[in-house]
């Protein structure tokens, strides 16, 4: 694994979690997820998720992740204790 920058506090262990429940609940159960980690001068700048049209990213720099169809955003979830997914109108 890369050297990391500061991840304010979260666990990529979390952002995969709530990945894979982000999308295997919008796909309806879709089993292939694709993982990508966004490197930048040997340092973990973020996460790419994707499972067909549907796909999750977090900035390592964020305390939130963004939930996209396309470029349309659907959600944006929070990854640290207190937070609630917000929603897109």
């Amino acid at each position: 694994m890369p050297n990391s920058k500061p991840t304010n506090g979260i666990k990529i262990s979390l952002v995969r979690d709530t990945a894979r429940r982000k999308l295997q609940h919008l796909t309806r159960g879709e089993k292939s997820i694709q993982e990508r980690y966004l490197i930048h001068d040997e340092f973990l700048c973020g996460i790419h998720y994707e499972s067909g049209p549907i796909s999750f990213h977090w900035n390592a720099d964020d305390d939130f992740a963004s939930v996209k169809r396309g470029d349309l955003l659907i959600e944006t979830v929070g990854l640290t204790g207190g937070q609630e997914s917000r929603r897109a109108a």
